[in-house]
Order: structure tokens, then sequence, then C-alpha cells
């Protein structure tokens, strides 16, 4: 049984290989020239100290995607603020006061469980592999103690596969570990009792002889279950199984499991039709460029080299002159001592300079340096208004690779909720938003950069209803205040907490209604008195307008 199961897993798996072959080489170059140490295309490369900057004599281009990769990061999922909120499709149940606390809630218990997990460990250098090779992979994984865990993969070691809405549905990676690794984990119960049917007899024989830091090359390959059925509950009718093995043993499994959602992440930079892996990046569109400046750069140290050290040409008599400082040399009088450059050395190092500045202006631009050190750069000369327009409009360049990142924290966050709601970690929801399908927002720095473009046009729409109301007043009919508060701290990612509700500011209208209502009451009961008190005390002896009324009313008011 699992003999057949394997072979059709390996025709799965070579498929796979296959697909990806022709984006070796690109990803070996895009290493080499600009972050060595990042791409693993075979095991034999894992653990492995030998320097491999040997192509990087100018470092632009390394810097700017690590540039790229910490703007992503604070800009996008910064664990210094919230960066997304929950909400449900109706618009007018997100205002109920209970609806609006308990989704504000949720997304803090969100937060809160992925600052206490390593989630922001790994996100950074998923970033910078989305940058510079097009695609970066984050392995996610229930935790008994922080609820989830995740795990960076190095670019190089998985592969994957699509479903048929283009998103990836399919995983397979290869990687080593010890033989005391592999039975620990695998094989070793509890109490400390081994299964031995668990294991390969290779992997038996070397734990018995001592051998256990030997490494062993295991595989791990994720898939849709074809046995998933969600009316049971066992792993393995779960939507994807995952199995592992190693490499080499074919009727063995180290690990049969499920998963209930697919338990990768896969970010790609962007992505040309049915292509599985990104096909554009940063780092792709300046790899030209970075070959330039390497090979610019060593051309420029030769030529400084040639100036401060040149050839240089001497008669044979001197053949051992020494050119060092103060040295003397003994010649033969009839000789005459020529020694100088062999050629005439007149390089134009200022020009060779320019250019070399001109390929690094256009790596950082490419990599979007303009935009994450925007203030750095401009601050002396702008005013903070002029910055924040300038950023805003670079910020839409981001647009497309915010999209494309959406999909990878719509599936993070969905796995985060199905985690801790099964972990019992939420609270129970109002009865409106029971059987809702919740909606996810994103109120990121970069993500409301997008959204600032609007602002601007709702300040320009009351402003322009202000400066007609100077002309007819009735023009403020017009305008719904309340909305405009509401949409406005929506744009600009406003904390729930300071906008009150509809069923809030309604309330609160009500009690000030009832308080006027009762004060002009109050007031009108005075003023009674008031004049009551006046007739009471007015001279009824003489002849006056009141006693004249008094006598046409029979001396009765």
């Amino acid at each position: 049984m699992n003999i057949e199961k394997r072979k059709r897993q390996n025709a799965l798996i070579g498929q796979l290989k296959l697909e990806r072959t022709s984006f070796e080489p690109q990803l070996k170059e895009l290493s080499d020239y600009i972050l060595p140490n990042r791409v693993r295309l075979s095991l034999t490369e894992n653990n492995k100290g030998d320097r491999r900057n040997k192509k990087i004599i100018d470092s632009t281009a390394s810097t700017s995607a690590a540039i790229l990769q910490a703007g992503m990061m604070s800009g996008i999922t910064s664990p210094a603020r919230q960066w997304f909120r929950l909400s449900t499709p109706d618009p007018r149940m997100n205002e109920e006061g209970e609806v609006k606390e308990w989704l504000h809630q949720v997304g803090l218990d969100m937060t809160s469980v992925f600052l206490k997990s390593n989630l922001y460990q790994a996100l950074p250098t998923f970033y910078g592999d989305m940058g510079t090779f097009g695609f970066g992979a984050i392995f996610a994984e229930e935790d008994i103690d922080t609820l989830l865990r995740f795990r960076h993969l190095v670019v190089g070691s998985y592969w994957i596969g699509c479903d048929s809405r283009g998103k990836p549905a399919v995983f397979y990676t290869e990687f080593n570990m010890t033989v005391r690794q592999i039975v620990e984990r695998y094989a070793m119960d509890p109490y400390g009792k081994i299964d031995w049917n668990v294991v390969s007899p290779r992997v038996r024989t070397m734990w018995e002889n001592g051998n256990t830091e030997a490494w062993i090359e295991v595989g791990q390959l994720i898939e849709p279950n074809a046995n998933f059925n969600p009316k049971k509950f066992e792993s393995k009718h779960k939507k994807f199984s995952s199995d592992v093995f190693e490499l080499g043993c074919s009727d063995k499994y180290l690990s049969q499991r499920g998963f209930d959602w697919f338990p990768v992440l896969v970010g790609r930079w962007f992505v040309a039709g049915n292509d599985v892996y990104g096909t554009d990046c940063p780092g792709m569109r300046v790899l030209g460029d970075v070959k330039q400046l390497q090979k610019g750069e060593e051309k420029l140290l030769k030529a400084i080299d040639k100036i401060v050290d040149p050839p240089m040409q001497a008669p044979v008599g001197v053949k051992n002159a020494s050119l060092l400082p103060g040295a003397l040399t003994h010649v033969n009088p009839t000789e005459t001592l020529g020694v100088r450059p062999i050629h005439e050395i007149n390089l134009r190092i200022a020009e060779l300079e320019n250019k070399q500045e001109q390929v690094r202006q256009r790596i950082r631009k490419v990599f979007h340096e303009d935009l994450f050190l925007g203030i750095t750069n401009h601050v002396r000369d702008k005013t903070a208004y002029e910055v924040e327009v300038m950023q805003q409009e670079k910020m839409t360049v981001m647009g497309p690779v915010l999209e494309q990142m959406n999909d990878v924290l719509n599936q993070l966050i969905d796995i985060t909720f199905s985690v801790m709601n099964k972990r019992q970690k939420i609270e129970l929801p109002p009865e409106a938003v029971q059987g809702q399908e919740l909606k996810v927002e994103y109120i990121s720095y970069m993500a409301q950069a997008q959204k600032a473009m609007g602002l601007g046009q709702v300040e320009r729409v009351v402003g322009f209803i202000t400066q007609l109301a100077a002309v007819d007043p009735n023009i403020l009919h017009k305008l719904d205040v309340d909305q405009v508060a509401d949409i406005y701290s929506d744009m600009g990612g406003t904390p729930p907490a300071m906008i009150r509700s509809d069923d809030a500011v309604a309330k609160i209208r009500e009690q000030i209604q009832k308080a006027a209502a009762a004060q002009q009451q109050a007031m009108a009961a005075q003023q009674a008195v008031q004049t009551t008190k006046e007739l009471s005390q007015t001279d009824t002896s003489g002849d006056n307008a009141l006693t004249q009324l008094m006598g046409l009313t029979g001396g009765e008011m």
C-alpha cells in the first residue's frame, strides 16, 4: 500500500521539480550577485560556512534589498501597531456597539498571538525573498505554547504547485535531519520508548551504533487530500494531507497527518498568467544593472591600481633597482637610470565614477529606496505636507504587490482564527455576528497610504460645501456629517474606540434632547413663578391698568 502511494507521490514530485528547473539558473545568479547564502538548490549546500559573496564588489544591490525588506516589514506588518482589523459584510452591523467591540477585541487577541509567536522573526526574510527572487514561503503549524509556530523556508529547498484558481495548493520540500532528530521527533514517545517500525533500518543501525549526529535526507509532501471528508474529524480525512519520509526509503512514512488549511504561506511578487512562481520582482529587474556595476567596479579598481602602481620600464642594468622610498640603487656610470611607466596613463576616473553612480541610482530606484527612505532623503528641502504627498504618490507603485500580499495575509489570519477558535481563545460572538463570514481590512502604514489618496477627496468635498454655505446655508442639509466622520476615520485607520457607534451617538443625542427639554420646562416654570410673585406684590388700591382689568373681571385674575 505504501509502495504504491509513494510511486504516485514520486511522479508528482518529479513534475514539480521539472516545473522549477527553468528558474534555477536565475535564482543562482540572483543569489550570487545580491543575496548570497539565501538560496539552497541542493541538500549539500545546507549548513555550510564557506564564503559565497565572491562576485560582489559593490554592495549597493544587497543594501537596497535589505532596505526593501525592512521597509515592507514595517510598512505592511509592523509589530509596533495593529495592521489589520475585522469587520462583517454589513456596514450597518459594524456600527453596532456590541459587534464593534467584539470585532476589535478579536483583532487585539490575534495580534497578541502574533507577538507571542515567532511570526515577526520569519516575515522579514520572507519579504526579502519576494523582493529579490520573486517568491518566498513560510510554514505555519500549531504550537502547544504559542498556538502557532512559523518556519521560514529557504528559496530552492521547496517546490510548489497551484490549484485551478492559481493558488498554491501543493508543496514539497527536502531537508536534512540528524538521526537523533528523526528518532526523537517521529519514533520516540513521551516516555522514551522507540517504535522502530517508523524509521528505516539504516536509521536504526546508526542509532544503535551511536552515530546519532549523521545527516539523513528527508522529504515532506503536502497536497489536497483525496480522502477529504468534512463530516469526519480524523487526521486522515482533513482537507490537506502531509507525508514525511526518508529519501530512498520507499515503504515507510515518518509521519502521516492532515491539515484543515494549507499550511504554507507562499508569497509571489508578480505572477504572469498561469505561472507558478513569481516571474518579476526588483531583483530580477536589476540583475543586468548589478552585473554591470560589478564589472565596472572591477575595471575602475584596476584603473586606480594602474595609476597608483603603474607598470614600469627600466634599462637591463637596473633590473634589480628598488622603487621603495629612500632606497639606493647602484648603477653603471655608462647607463642612464631611466625608470618610468611603460605607457602613458590618462584614465578619466571621474567619468567612470559618474557612470557607476548612474547604475547605482537605477538599482536603488527599482528597489524602491526612494519610497522607504523618502522622509530621510527629502525632509531637508520639503515641508511635511509635501513629503506626505510624495510618499502617497510613490505608494501607488506598490499597489499590485500589496494585492498579492493580501492573499497571503488573508491566509495567515484565517489560519490564526481557526486555531484560536479550536483552542477556545475567542469569546462567543454576539448573536448578530454568529454565522456571518468575517472580512479582513488592512490598516498598515502602506495600506493606509493607499487609502489616504481618498482623504483629500473627502476634505475637498467638505470644504466646497462649507464655502457654498456662505451663499445658501441650506446646502449644509446635503452633508451627512456623521457619515463623513465614519468614512474619514475608516480611511485614516482610526482605532474603533475613538469613534462612537451610531447607536451610542443616538443615545447621547437623546439624552441631550431630554436634558434640553427638561431645562426648558424648568425655565418656563421658574418664569411662571416669577410672574405670579410679581403680580401678588402689585398695588391694587389705586386706579391703574391692573385695577381696571380686575374691575372688568369682577375682581378676579
